[in-house]
């Protein structure tokens, strides 16, 4: 549900005054961070247009935030959107699409500071239901396994013809080397086309270590 945010001292927040520059809580902060208004806004609009086509209201949809390192991700459980900041603390915390679109719309800043702690996320003083749980970057399996690409860049290629110890046949500059099985294999495939000319496999084979030598290099 969303409230006010009580603050410690004599005070309290009023949606009518000016936004409270300071943040204090009766419980521990678990993590801060501050992000543009623009940046927030076009992060919500991309994650709700999967839902828009599907009549889901916005009471019952909810939203992720995972705090990390050098940014802040929002997921809405099919895709996701990050936005770079310089975060304290490390945590996720999820709540209701509509509640944080209401605390945006209230923010009359264009720098929005966000202060999570246990079952509350703040966005400047106006607080939102969330349920929280601390993080743990190195923990996070999907985000520490390498893409495809990632895993493709550290795929040391393998020279099926490269001059190894257990080849039978070399090239006379030795660069490339050969198992019997692979002449052999070789001279089936070019026999296969030259039988019709009357072209034998032996003669194959002779022509193809024609080229090679048995000195390894």
């Amino acid at each position: 549900m969303l409230e006010l945010m009580v603050y410690s001292g004599s005070y309290q927040t009023n949606l009518f005054e000016q936004e409270p520059k300071v943040l204090a809580y009766n419980s521990p902060v678990l993590s801060t961070f501050v992000v543009k208004k623009r940046e927030l806004t076009d992060v919500l609009n991309a994650l709700w247009a999967y839902f828009k086509f599907k009549g889901k209201n916005k009471h019952f949809v909810r939203f992720e935030i995972t705090v990390r390192e050098d940014h802040v991700v929002f997921s809405n459980g099919s895709s996701e959107r990050y936005i770079v900041c310089s975060p304290t603390g490390f945590v996720k915390a999820t709540f209701y699409y509509q509640e944080l679109l209401d605390a945006l719309r209230m923010a009359k800043k264009q720098e929005l500071t966000f202060a999570i702690q246990n079952g509350i996320v703040a966005l400047n003083g106006v607080r939102i239901s969330a349920d929280v749980e601390n993080y743990d970057p190195s923990m996070d399996i999907t985000r520490n396994t390498p893409t495809l690409e990632e895993v493709a860049q550290k795929i040391v290629p393998v020279d099926p013809y490269a001059p190894e110890k257990n080849k039978y046949r070399f090239t006379k500059d030795g660069k490339k080397g050969f198992t019997l099985s692979q002449i052999f294999s070789d001279a089936q495939m070019v026999e296969h086309y030259l039988k019709k000319y009357g072209i034998g496999f032996f003669e194959i084979q002779d022509y193809i270590n024609s080229f090679l030598v048995n000195k390894k290099p």
